[in-house]
């Protein structure tokens, strides 16, 4: 009899021991799914955090472009003054020129005629009588 009570014993801990093993494997299991749900939530997370400082690069990088471009035209401006001044300076013509066109200034027995486009613009006629 005694060899049938340590062979009950032996498999009720099988029993017991596999029991152990079933539960452990269960929690092993659930451990992993909420490493897992856990690990999805951090990088929703971290997405959450880059995407709105993304678009405020895109804003920035456009922003950029058109100062780029606003610089470009003011720089060309400055360049076509520049020249414009100096020759102002030191052509003769181009100063008279400039002189009658912009300033409205003419010479001596000179007539100046101005006439009216229909859409508001001016047309200059000038006139030479000695």
């Amino acid at each position: 009899m005694k060899n049938k009570r340590v062979g009950g014993r032996r498999n009720q801990q099988s029993h017991l021991h596999l029991g152990e093993e079933a539960g452990l494997d269960i929690w092993q299991r659930l451990t992993r799914v909420l490493l897992g749900i856990l690990l999805v939530g951090v990088v929703v997370f971290v997405l959450s955090q880059f995407v709105p400082e993304v678009d405020k690069q895109k804003t920035v990088d456009a922003e950029l472009a058109a100062l780029t471009a606003r610089r470009e035209a003011l720089v060309r401006e400055r360049d076509l003054r520049k020249a414009s001044l100096e020759r102002l300076r030191t052509d003769q013509e181009y100063f008279e020129v400039f002189a009658r066109d912009k300033l409205d200034l003419r010479r001596e027995g000179e007539t100046i005629y101005r006439i009216e486009r229909p859409d508001g613009g001016a047309l200059r006629a000038i006139e030479v009588t000695e």
